[in-house]
């Protein structure tokens, strides 16, 4: 933020010197590239006013992408950094496994640990004061020990330790929610339930596999498919695909679950949409800046006169501007109280 408001305040030196520096080559490129340079570094501030807002809306622009950008490496990281299962079978379909796919694959030699793992979003209160409000987080959903098949870096607490009426959360989301270990969670479950399990792990990988741990018992009745969709297998693969699913390798896994955050995705994608639209706003201003700093000059320069706008014509502009606006702020306005009492 000091960046882009020094980039505003100093625009004109900055635009000088760049104006200097790319007048250079400019030069060498005849009579046309020796009058541009020129006229660039003579109207330094000119060229300010349309550089500046294409500064601020690269920087907001490179802010809403590159955000996701590292979201998404740092996420790939802690998936390759904490799955400890050699394999991963999933449902045909992305559906549900069934409820005997984690029995019938520990009983297979060779086969050291079967977790079935399903993924959902649960809401917590975070915040304190007046700020408390309910935040979606994801969370994946277990009715084993994750400890063989994961490893979510604990800080505190254990994961063995899970079971009906206990969550495990990642260290982030507990200090937003301000609990430790040994207090209760304030949650909402899948269906609007509320739930206060207690604290028994905390960890450091949420990112890569889901802010909040529960055991599959507590979100039973609260899912309208509880059914685990991936199972975590660690061992040698002496036949996983006779279970009914589809095995695959740890890196096959991390690509389909970041593939299966839907809020992670629809997020980015408005992010990419903003960043675009002040992009193009931007180049619109630079646009606009430019045309009538060089079109006043012009037409000085033509006439002997400052340009001239009859006052008619100037208001009926004002007053078309003004009527869209009331348009586009009105209109919705009165149309939203209807759909609520419809």
């Amino acid at each position: 933020m000091l960046f882009m408001l020094a980039v505003a305040l100093l625009g004109p030196l900055i635009a000088r010197a760049c104006a200097v520096v790319i007048g250079l080559p400019l030069r060498a490129t005849g009579p046309a590239g020796v009058l541009a340079a020129a006229n660039s570094r003579t109207n330094a501030r000119r060229l300010a006013s349309a550089i500046t807002p294409i500064v601020l809306a690269v920087a907001f622009s490179s802010t809403l992408v590159f955000l996701h950008t590292s979201e998404d490496r740092a996420t790939g990281h802690q998936q390759n950094a904490g799955m400890l299962a050699d394999h991963v079978v999933t449902a045909p379909g992305g559906g549900g496994l069934p409820a005997d796919t984690a029995a019938r694959a520990a009983a297979l030699p060779g086969v050291t640990a079967a977790v079935p793992v399903g993924h959902t979003s649960v809401l917590a209160l975070v915040g304190s004061g007046s700020t408390r409000e309910l935040r979606s987080d994801p969370a994946q959903v277990t009715s084993g020990d994750l400890t063989p098949v994961q490893d979510l870096r604990v800080r505190g607490g254990s994961l063995a330790a899970l079971r009906p009426g206990t969550v495990a959360v990642d260290r982030g989301l507990a200090e937003a929610a301000g609990v430790r270990l040994g207090d209760r969670m304030d949650l909402r479950l899948p269906d609007g339930s509320r739930a206060t399990p207690q604290v028994i792990a905390v960890y450091s990988r949420g990112l890569g596999f889901g802010e909040i741990t529960l055991p599959a018992a507590d979100l039973a009745a609260h899912r309208t498919a509880p059914a685990p969709t991936e199972l975590l297998v660690r061992g040698i693969d002496p036949g996983l695909s006779a279970l009914g699913g589809q095995a695959a390798d740890p890196a096959g896994w991390a690509g389909w679950a970041g593939s299966q955050s839907l809020d992670r995705r629809v997020g980015a994608w408005a992010n990419n949409v903003m960043a675009a639209v002040l992009g193009g706003f931007a180049a619109l201003a630079a646009a606009n800046t430019l045309a009538m700093a060089t079109l006043v000059p012009m037409a000085k320069a033509l006439t002997g006169e400052s340009p001239y706008i009859p006052p008619l014509l100037y208001g009926s502009l004002a007053a078309a501007a003004v009527a869209l606006t009331l348009a586009a702020t009105a209109l919705p306005t009165r149309h939203a109280p209807r759909r609520r009492t419809a």
